[in-house]
């Protein structure tokens, strides 16, 4: 096999004399992944990183012929900054160009032409720094290829890992590929949600890569994930990609708590001695697990989301509006029906894919004759208007997921200890601008941040509070559907 080994490691530590001291783990791991790539001598290090231009569609690829950067150093570490400058492997620049045209995998590859047009710079990324720093004392002589992870599906980063080792072996050199990934970054969190959350995710991601149980990795749940505050796990996804059907082993070289951020650096090898080296697609695997937790989830939805998700088809595609008077006459639960039907109150539809957001939209005030139709407004505002997102495509329809709330009658608040995000949402308004933030919403677990987010969302800052209007504040209940 020309790829000879990857490896994970992390991108937050300071390169200075004092803090190697402070976290000797991690600088040792550090040092013996310079060692295995020194031992492979790969023609090629391919950086899979998430610290750069991250797309939310796509996997964006540096395609140039050189890349550089310069990374500031700390006072301690007794000069300014480092520079780099590396040359790129332009034959598999263009290899993983081909397989993913082919495949018709979201992979976006930055020349200097779009780079102008979107008004991005082509870097090394800041997260190439820590392990090149290192590597270059004891291997300098190889080119690279920078990948940076966008916000996709599992299925569709572990397909990019799969065409990139795919490429490495058509381009006929040796590559090695380094995952410049912190795990948690909440292990200090005074919240004891998130401190939690991310020492599990942090005992979760060693135990299963000495395991080799890339299936429970891949199946973490998006909660945890984000509570953990855990955003290169989308790297660690791509990585994956590249074990398909081949045994591996895994070693975890070192942990340890890094100022708050769990930092890991381990080893993953292939086994093509084996005689037993081919294994069966994990890809299919979760593949098949996803699609029957899928099923099942939607076979118990409530009849409020059934209509939302008839609605999101119908719409996507056919471009046609579901007719709730007809739907509504469908409805076994004739309570349920009628209250649809007669009452009036704000509604929001949220839509997500993969855990992640898709689009949101509602009001706080009545819209329509009855809620039912407000329901499937904004399930279409929310589909195909959401400014934030592009419009969702038929081929998305499966992978979606929907919650509803309706809306109690919002009431004035003047002091934070009023409010429990956990309870109440929360309006906030001056002047002309305005925000509605929903109860329950990730990241947000205390009232200082729920009304923090609604003044930044709504566009009030210390300047327009100078300007002499009134901050207002309203909290709300809603019954909630998911």
């Amino acid at each position: 096999m020309r790829l000879k080994g990857t490896a994970v490691l992390p991108h937050s530590l300071v390169l200075a004399a004092p803090k190697e001291d402070k976290f000797e783990k991690t600088v040792r791991g550090l040092k013996d992944i310079s060692l295995e790539v020194a031992k492979a001598k790969p023609d090629t290090i391919v950086l899979i990183t998430k610290q750069g231009n991250v797309f939310e569609d796509a996997v964006g690829v540096d395609y140039a012929s050189r890349l550089s950067g310069s990374w500031k150093l700390s006072a301690e570490a007794g000069s300014e900054e480092i520079s780099m400058e590396k040359e790129c492997d332009m034959g598999l620049l263009e290899e993983i160009n081909r397989r993913a045209g082919r495949e018709e995998l979201p992979v976006f590859m930055v020349n200097e032409r779009s780079a102008e047009e979107f008004g991005i710079s082509q870097e090394l990324s800041p997260a190439a720094f820590i392990p090149l720093y290192y590597i270059d004392r004891v291997f300098p002589d190889y080119k690279i290829v920078q990948l940076t992870a966008g916000d996709l599906s599992p299925e569709v980063l572990y397909q990019v890992g799969m065409i990139v080792r795919e490429a490495s072996e058509a381009n006929g050199k040796d590559v090695f590929v380094l995952a410049c990934a912190d795990l948690s970054t909440n292990l200090a969190s005074d919240d004891p949600v998130y401190a939690e959350a991310s020492a599990d995710y942090d005992g979760r991601v060693q135990a299963d890569l000495a395991d080799a149980d890339y299936l429970s990795l891949m199946q973490l749940r998006p909660n945890i994930i984000r509570d953990a505050g855990a955003e290169d796990h989308d790297v660690m996804l791509m990585i994956l990609g590249m074990f398909e059907k081949i045994k591996t082993e895994s070693k975890v070289l070192s942990f340890e708590d890094v100022e708050g951020t769990g930092s890991l650096c381990s080893v993953s090898t292939f086994m093509i001695d084996d005689k037993d080296f081919v294994v069966p697609s994990l890809l299919a695997v979760y593949e098949d697990r996803a699609a029957r937790e899928r099923e099942a989830l939607r076979a118990g939805e409530h009849e409020i989301l059934k209509m939302i998700r008839a609605a999101s088809n119908l719409w996507v595609r056919e471009q046609r509006k579901l007719d709730f008077p007809t739907y509504a006459s469908l409805i076994n639960d004739q309570s349920l029906s009628e209250e649809l039907e007669s009452r009036q109150a704000g509604v929001f539809v949220t839509v997500m894919k993969d855990g992640k957001l898709r689009g949101c939209m509602g009001s706080i005030n009545p819209f329509g004759d009855n809620i039912g139709e407000a329901f499937i407004n904004y399930t279409i505002e929310a589909l195909s208007y959401d400014p934030r997102f592009m419009p969702v495509e038929e081929e998305e329809l499966g992978r979606l997921q929907f919650t509803a709330d309706i809306l109690d009658i919002p009431e004035d608040v003047e002091e934070a200890s009023e409010l429990d995000p956990s309870i109440y949402g929360l309006i906030v308004e001056q002047g002309v601008h305005r925000s509605v933030l929903l109860p329950n919403l990730p990241g947000i677990r205390t009232a200082e941040q729920q009304i923090a987010e609604g003044k930044e969302k709504a566009g009030i800052s210390s300047v327009t509070l100078e300007a002499g209007e009134p901050l207002v504040m309203k909290r709300f209940k809603t019954e909630h559907f998911e």
